[in-house]
């Protein structure tokens, strides 16, 4: 299920200047890491809407994860090995030597 960023005037933030102050914060900081990423100048409209996408991807990531392990799928590959390669129209799989 997809979530939205929650308003700072509601009580996840405190609905105070103390909540009001971690929003901003943290919409700096959504524009310090992705700023960088684009020649675009990003607005604080534009950070909150990356951290609502972003937010929205890794519910998504985490809903799969979620349904592997429901599905009885390994979570993680078995100690010491690692995952197989994934072969796709674009990348052909890994050969050993």
């Amino acid at each position: 299920m997809l979530r939205p960023l929650p308003d700072p005037a509601s009580s996840s933030f405190g609905g105070s200047a103390e909540g009001d102050d971690r929003h901003d914060a943290f919409v700096d900081e959504t524009l310090a890491v992705w700023q960088p990423l684009t020649k675009e100048p990003l607005t604080r409209s534009d950070a909150r809407q990356i951290a609502r996408d972003m937010g929205d991807f890794l519910a998504v990531l985490a809903d799969w994860h979620r349904m592997e392990r429901e599905q009885g799928a390994p979570a993680e590959p078995a100690a010491g090995r690692a995952p197989a390669a994934a072969s796709t129209p674009n990348t052909p799989a890994r050969r050993k030597p």
